[in-house]
């Protein structure tokens, strides 16, 4: 009987787990949509410095550093680099544990590559509109889809 109950309890759990994991990732907005403008390949520094980022010159390239720190509950910091008054790169710092990697895969689809080190992950997907996303995990054990994203980087 003992046994009985401890299945029963174990099978309630796994279930609930996965209901908790499907309403998650059901009810995920793109994160990137407040800034579909700024991701658009053909943005100029104007409209960097519209959406209230602060940008200082850089040495190495002819471009500007920028950096907003949104009010958002997702990301803690953007920064952007820009060459030739063009948008070169833009980096999405997340807020510790809101967001994983299986939420990028459900948006992008599977990462066409990925690289490791130690403890974090890169991972690659492939570009679209003239842009390729990749994302910068730490991880404990395995990587999965329940892994914290750190860092979400879109290179033109």
């Amino acid at each position: 009987m003992a046994r009985w109950i401890t299945g029963l309890i174990l099978v309630c759990a796994v279930l609930l787990l996965g209901f908790t994991t499907l309403t998650h990732s059901a009810s995920l907005d793109d994160p990137f949509s407040p800034y579909a403008e700024l991701l658009a390949s053909d943005q100029t520094i104007q409209v960097v410095q519209k959406l209230g980022f602060s940008c200082v010159d850089t040495m190495q390239t002819v471009g500007k550093y920028c950096s907003l720190t949104p009010d958002g509950e997702i990301f803690e910091k953007i920064t952007l680099t820009t060459q030739w008054d063009s948008i070169a790169s833009i980096s999405f710092e997340v807020h510790e544990n809101r967001l994983q990697v299986g939420d990028l895969m459900a948006l992008w689809g599977k990462p066409t590559q990925f690289g490791t080190n130690n403890r974090s992950d890169l991972l690659v997907w492939p570009k679209r509109n003239d842009t390729r996303a990749s994302a910068i995990v730490v991880r404990v054990g395995r990587l999965n889809y329940f892994t914290s994203v750190l860092k979400i980087t879109f290179v033109y």
